[in-house]
């Protein structure tokens, strides 16, 4: 039996391990987002075909993401994208808030939230970062950010149990107002821009992150990368390397990727147009890639 100061090294699979959008059930209509508090909270691995954002409202234990365990207590926040394994162990009656996100509610303000100062970044890329770096997907709110993050989902959680939720435009704005807080406390925890609203040297590579959003469906070179962040290509290399743990054309493979999931969850186009959409040769391409940095095909995602 563990201790209370400790945990184990790894944990299993949960009994469900991978939850797809209509796993749901109060995600039918147009309610495409889900807000809830759950108490002395404990799970094993489990993956997902949706972002979710985890505040620690109480108590204390450990998050286990990807191959990285986190000690954890009021205030962090944990952003998981899709597919990513996570579960937590708890220490002492773990409570967290839940803000599920539906990759409709993406489709529907996908274009005004990637706006934002941080939300690539935070929400988009953060599985992809390597685990020696700082954890990228990792929040840590002081005293006054913690209360209103805390005031706003007491409120979206209660809104979220009324009869006419499915329909509330409310709980969207709600959502929305929840995500530009943690991209702005993120921003701030990670002096991403200074007090004009320029980036900071260390993370200039925004820059050629918005490239990469808005071009991966295409052919996309080192020069192509360089130009955009207007860099020469040796520093270009080392200063991805430094940040992301990979090459600028591994760091667009892995988004490519992630676009990908979410046109196999949110759509029945076939592998073969998905594949062209996101950047990659043919369904080949697609599936080999999918082997090697997720170790299953993507038709998994639709079984």
């Amino acid at each position: 039996m563990k201790s209370a100061s400790s945990h184990p090294a790894s944990l299993p699979l949960a009994g469900k391990s991978y939850w797809r959008p209509g796993d749901y059930s109060y995600w039918n209509g147009k309610q495409h987002v889900g807000a809830y508090l759950q108490k002395n909270y404990q799970l094993d691995m489990h993956s997902h075909g949706f972002i979710e954002a985890n505040i620690i409202a109480k108590g204390h234990g450990w998050h286990y993401f990807d191959n990285r365990i986190f000690k954890t207590g009021p205030g962090d926040v944990y952003v998981i994208p899709v597919g990513v394994a996570h579960g937590y162990f708890s220490r002492d009656c773990l409570d967290i808030y839940h803000l599920l996100l539906h990759p409709r509610f993406m489709e529907d303000y996908g274009v005004k939230v990637r706006s934002l100062k941080g939300f690539i970044p935070f929400f988009t890329d953060e599985s992809i970062f390597d685990a020696g770096l700082t954890p990228r997907h990792f929040l840590r709110t002081t005293g006054n950010e913690y209360r209103l993050l805390k005031k706003v989902m007491d409120i979206l959680v209660y809104e979220n149990y009324l009869p006419g939720a499915p329909a509330d435009a409310g709980i969207q704005g709600l959502a929305l107002y929840v995500i530009q807080l943690l991209c702005r406390y993120y921003c701030r925890q990670n002096d991403i821009y200074d007090k004009k609203g320029t980036p900071t040297p260390s993370r200039s590579l925004e820059t050629v992150f918005r490239y990469i959003y808005k071009n991966y469906s295409g052919k996309i070179s080192l020069k192509d990368l360089a130009r955009a962040g207007s860099f020469q290509l040796n520093y270009l290399c080392r200063l991805f390397q430094q940040q992301s743990g990979m090459s600028p054309l591994d760091f667009v493979n892995h988004f490519r990727l992630l676009q990908a999931e979410r046109l196999l969850l949110e759509t029945d186009k076939r592998i073969k147009q998905i594949a062209l959409l996101t950047g990659f040769y043919d369904a080949a391409h697609l599936s080999k890639t999918f082997m090697r940095l997720r170790g299953y095909p993507p038709s998994q995602l639709r079984n």
